[in-house]
């Protein structure tokens, strides 16, 4: 009903999510959408070359490119903009780490899908290992173990054979993928990468607008050669337009 207190809505939804989790197939997430309203898309960009090239012609890798350019140089940024609820992604390529086991070669090593899928889980994480005070001062200790690119993944250790070291390159193909997508964006005919700013239900339109503008302009500095985020839809003009009309 209009008017009901949307935190407190929000909550009763997530205890009967919570009440039905046991019944849901396995690996199944339930998930509350963003706080926002269907009026809560404000802003819009495309993720370009700045040479304007066809992204007709463009391989899947150069979408790959533009897909990890807005999920994670922009979309984080953006999350930084006070009234912003959710940064949405659509279009390009999701690139993965992709793994393709050869049984042959598990069987002849003795390693079976379990091994595998622990190594590569425990061998792609950071770990927190306390701390250390000197001198009334604690230095926190962590120990990245996250990989870096296909020669990490390659080279994790699964076991020993005759004290020879199994890795995962011994067993399996490492290469870059892209996981599998369920829709594309197209912008004037050619496809492209669309990001999309959300705003929290209840702040002010024009003025959250006028912060994702400026943040907008800081984010263009960061991105990688050749490589722009342009604006085609900010929720500033069509109020602007709107309170021009009343003014008149």
């Amino acid at each position: 009903e209009d008017g009901t207190d949307i935190y407190f809505a929000r909550q009763l939804i997530s205890s009967r999510l919570h009440g039905v989790k046991d019944i849901l197939p396995e690996n199944t997430e339930s998930l509350i959408g963003p706080i926002a309203t269907g009026l809560g898309e404000i802003f819009m960009w495309s993720v370009e070359r700045e040479d304007h090239s066809s992204s007709k012609n463009q391989k899947p890798s150069s979408l790959m490119e533009l897909r990890e350019v807005q999920d994670w140089i922009i979309r984080p940024q953006l999350f930084n903009v006070p009234g912003v609820t959710e940064v949405n992604s659509v279009g390009g390529y999701v690139k993965q780490y992709q793994v393709a086991p050869d049984p042959r070669k598990m069987i002849a090593f003795g390693i079976n899908f379990r091994d595998l899928m622990e190594a590569l889980s425990k061998n792609n994480s950071n770990k927190g290992a306390g701390y250390i005070e000197r001198q009334g001062e604690q230095y926190l200790i962590r120990s990245p173990g996250q990989v870096k690119d296909l020669k990490d993944i390659r080279q994790i250790v699964l076991g020993s054979h005759d004290g020879v070291p199994i890795r995962v390159k011994n067993v399996a193909e490492v290469k870059l993928g892209k996981d599998l997508r369920t829709g594309a964006a197209t912008l004037n005919g050619k496809e492209t990468v669309l990001g999309t700013v959300f705003m929290l239900k209840g702040e002010n339109s024009r003025s959250v607008s006028l912060h994702v503008a400026e943040k907008m302009k800081e984010i263009n500095k960061t991105l990688p050669k050749g490589i722009v985020a342009k604006t085609f839809y900010d929720r500033t003009h069509l109020v602007n337009a709107t309170l021009k009309t009343v003014r008149n």
